[in-house]
C-alpha cells in the first residue's frame, strides 16, 4: 500500500534551518515589541502554542520558491496557498483533524526541537494509519483534507518550532484566496475579519470532506 505521506530528507539544508529559526525568533521579539500581531500566541487547532504566524511576506516568499521541490514528490498539479508558523509549547501538540479545502496539501517542516511522531490515518481503510517522525530539515508532504492527521496523544517534551508550506490542488483556491502571497487572513476572500483563534478555522470539524468539496463553505 502506497505511504500516505512524502518524506523529503534534507529538505532545507542546514544553514537555511538556522536562518529560518533566527528570523523566527526575531520576528517573535519584534511582535513583542510592538505588539503588532494580534495572533502572536496559539490559534485554534493548538490554543497553547508560543507562537503562530499566517502569511509571513519572507516565508510565503519560501514556499513560491521551495514549491517545485514540494511538487517533485506530488503526482498532482500543486498551486502555492499560504506559509504558517508554529511553535508548540513543551507538553503540547496537534490535535487529530482534518483540513479545509485550500489548505489540502501541506509540506510540515520542522525546524527545532527533539523527535515529535505524526499520524496520518483515514478511516475507510485496512491498515487506518501512518506513523512517522522527520529530523530537522525534513519535510513530510501530505493530503490534509483527505487524511485526518495530527500528533494524537503524544506530546513534545521541549518546544518546537514548525514550518507548514501549504499548497492546494484546486486553482480556485491558490493564495487561500487572498489577492496575492504575503497578506494576511483577513485579506481572504469573504474572510474580512473572520477570528483566526475560532476551534474551526483551518480545518474540518465533522470530517464532511471525503464526500465532497460542494459544502456550504470550503473555505473555513
Amino acid at each position: 500500500m502506497e505511504e500516505r505521506g512524502k518524506h523529503i530528507a534534507n529538505f532545507l539544508k542546514p544553514e537555511m534551518v538556522e536562518f529560518l529559526v533566527n528570523y523566527i525568533n526575531l520576528s517573535k521579539r519584534v511582535s513583542k515589541t510592538s505588539n503588532t500581531n494580534k495572533y502572536l500566541e496559539g490559534d485554534g487547532q493548538s490554543p497553547d502554542a508560543k507562537f503562530v504566524s499566517y502569511g509571513d511576506i519572507a516565508i510565503d516568499a519560501l514556499l513560491a520558491t521551495y514549491l517545485p521541490k514540494i511538487q517533485e514528490v506530488w503526482d498532482k498539479p500543486l498551486y502555492p496557498s499560504f506559509s504558517y508558523i508554529r511553535e508548540y509549547k513543551a507538553g503540547t501538540g496537534l490535535e487529530l483533524h482534518r483540513d479545509r479545502i485550500g489548505s489540502d496539501v501541506t509540506c510540515s517542516v520542522k525546524l527545532t526541537g527533539p523527535p515529535f511522531p505524526f499520524t496520518l490515518m483515514r478511516g475507510d481503510e485496512s491498515f487506518p494509519s501512518d506513523h512517522y517522525t522527520i529530523s530537522l530539515g525534513d519535510a513530510l508532504v501530505w493530503n490534509g483534507n483527505l487524511y485526518t492527521h495530527g500528533h494524537g496523544d503524544i506530546v513534545t517534551q521541549e518546544d518546537a518550532i514548525h514550518l507548514l508550506l501549504i499548497c492546494t490542488e484546486y486553482e480556485d483556491q491558490m493564495y487561500d484566496k487572498r489577492p496575492h502571497l504575503g497578506l494576511p487572513p483577513e485579506t481572504r476572500e469573504g474572510k474580512e475579519g473572520y477570528d483566526y483563534k475560532d476551534p474551526t478555522y483551518g480545518h474540518d470539524e465533522t470530517n464532511d470532506f471525503l464526500t465532497t468539496r460542494n459544502t456550504n463553505d470550503t473555505t473555513t
